[in-house]
């Protein structure tokens, strides 16, 4: 592990995967894909892992499939030709891997699969091509199986189907032996559900447990980083990893502050190669390195000021974070959205691990927190208030503070709404299994739409809740349910967005303006949402008498959850290896 505060030797990253280019992957994203943000977020992005990878990764069906990826990749044909860029497939070569596609057996003929690589069969001379030595429809097969024996899949189809459809974990099971040869491709699985046309979010779940496989399978074989932090082009799942990951975004933010964004997007290949050896950009690209495989590590620290190299116009890439003499085994991210959450949770870890210390999280002194320090443990906590409630401050917050504190544990504490109909009594804590975002929504004339993006929240540090859920005797918690996530406040419990909730989602329990921002950005981490319900969305009331009422309610039922996320913490970082 890297010591804080220091570069080794600047270099670039070894191999990156590009999985943004998968034609299944860009129809997600819906009308969004045909945007001018999106295009140029996908340059952009193509553009700078070709500066900051030795050899970039692209599977050759996002080459011939997707119109996009021809596109960008041609502006670098150079680059494609000597080898910089690379397609990877399993077939011997490249023309092989077109023939065995043209085959209606593989592809149904008059798809636009088929149509695609008959199409585009003449332009593959010029092409680097690296054969795989995994079968990717082999190791999709596999995930999809793992998905049906755990009932993850069951589980979210059954949540995205506005009714049931009959015998659907039988056909699911068949799903493999009924492909054959066939692709294992969204189209083909629609024809063996019968599913004619299915839903968007229906369609969307599909195409997300078929791409974690494929990508998996892509970067275990090739051992390649992925691009992180994107915005356009973001994943509803964690995107697999075998080697340091780039931040799309942190290299964005030096690009930007060297005013070399439209340079990068306007440059040659042979340009492009250049920009990538400059020492800058080597720094750069150090710094943006998050390797995942490192324990307690989620990022490389800042250079100190004794670095070798250059480091102008850096500073808005990763705040430097005071180095402790004697750093802690274990550390804890403690965020609390509203004043009232972050008061009660502050009293509780001083009565646990008694006064805190006020300390400063960067070397600009912008960002502060209170630390604790367990006794019995060694422990190290620290408690940050988040200033304005809402998923998107809660991302931004909560990435900052994992680059600057890289916590062991990072942990949501304090209170939300109960759905309607559930039955949560409040005080009930709830530690969710799934969260879904609904942010995004459009007004149409026939009223509001959501289209909510989830999420399984599943780590250890859940796993070790779920085990300590049922030993709870003066409050209920629950373990095995899902989470509803918007940046709305809601005190009417008969709103078009609860109503949408409960129908589209049996499993959801619980809704906050924060948990789908928290999970997006520490998604590679031990992260834990633990909140314990306030209310159920009705009306609190305006009167000064009801006002305090309430903040008795909110403080009583955040001591809930904080105590809950004590015995999380203390349980997990006491466990002992299996032998």
């Amino acid at each position: 592990m890297r010591a804080p505060g220091s570069i080794e030797t600047a270099t670039k990253l070894d191999r990156l995967f590009l999985h943004f280019f998968d034609t299944h992957f860009i129809a997600d994203k819906g009308r969004a894909a045909e945007s001018t943000a999106f295009v140029r977020e996908m340059r952009l992005a193509t553009r700078i892992a070709v500066a900051c990878a030795h050899t970039v990764f692209v599977p050759a069906a996002s080459y011939y499939e997707s119109p996009l990826c021809r596109q960008i990749l041609g502006e670098l044909e150079d680059l494609l030709s000597f080898g910089h860029i690379a397609l990877s497939g399993s077939a011997v070569n490249i023309e092989e891997y077109v023939r065995e596609r043209q085959d209606e057996d593989f592809y149904r003929k008059g798809s636009l699969q088929h149509e695609w690589y008959r199409a585009e069969h003449a332009s593959t001379a010029e092409l680097t091509y690296m054969q795989r030595q995994r079968s990717a429809t082999r190791d999709v097969t596999e995930h999809w199986k793992q998905g049906v024996a755990d009932d993850s899949l069951m589980r979210k189809l059954r949540d995205a189907m506005e009714a049931p459809l009959a015998g659907l974990e039988a056909r699911l099971e068949r799903v493999p032996q009924e492909l054959g040869s066939l692709a294992f491709v969204p189209e083909h699985v629609y024809e063996i559900l019968d599913l004619n046309n299915p839903s968007d979010m229906v369609a969307s779940r599909i195409r997300s447990v078929i791409n974690e496989g494929y990508f998996k399978s892509y970067v275990d074989d090739l051992q390649a980083g992925v691009m992180i932090d994107l915005r356009q082009l973001a994943s509803p799942f964690a995107i697999p990893s075998r080697n340091p990951d780039l931040s799309y975004i942190k290299m964005l933010r030096f690009m930007q502050a060297q005013d070399r964004v439209a340079k990068l997007l306007e440059c040659s290949p042979s340009d492009l190669v250049r920009i990538g050896n400059e020492p800058e950009w080597l720094a750069a690209t150090q710094l943006a390195m998050s390797d995942h495989r490192a324990a307690g590590s989620a990022a490389v620290s800042d250079p100190s000021p004794s670095t070798s190299f250059p480091m102008f116009n850096m500073n808005d890439i990763s705040p430097v974070s005071p180095a402790p003499e004697a750093p802690p085994k274990t550390t804890v991210l403690c965020v609390a959205a509203a004043a009232v959450e972050l008061e009660v949770v502050r009293l509780r870890l001083t009565k646990e691990f008694g006064p805190e210390k006020m300390v400063f999280l960067d070397q600009h002194r912008t960002h502060f927190g209170l630390r604790f320090t367990d006794p019995r443990t060694g422990v190290a906590w620290y408690l940050v208030g988040q200033a304005f409630q809402g998923a998107v401050d809660a991302g931004v917050l909560s990435t900052h503070l994992s680059h600057l504190l890289h916590p062991s544990v990072a942990l949501m504490v304090g209170m939300c709404m109960g759905l309607p109909g559930k039955g949560l009594s409040p005080g009930t804590v709830v530690v969710p299994n799934e969260v879904y975002g609904f942010d995004h929504r459009r007004l149409t004339e026939d009223g509001e739409r959501f289209r909510p993006h989830g999420g399984e929240t599943d780590n250890g540090l859940y796993a070790v809740a779920r085990l300590l859920s049922e030993r709870q005797t003066d409050y209920a918690v629950v373990a095995d349910k899902g989470l509803a996530s918007a940046s709305t406040k809601i005190e009417n419990a008969s709103t078009e967005l609860v109503t949408s909730i409960g129908q589209t989602f049996p499993d959801v329990v619980a809704f906050d303006m924060e948990g789908y921002g928290f999970y997006r950005a520490l998604k590679r981490t031990h992260c834990l949402w633990i909140k314990a319900v306030a209310d159920n969305g009705e009306h609190q009331g305006d009167t000064p008498e009801a006002r305090e009422e309430k903040k008795k309610t909110q403080s009583t039922v955040t001591e809930h959850a904080i105590d809950f996320a004590l015995q999380v913490t203390f349980a997990w970082s006491q466990a002992e290896p299996a032998h």
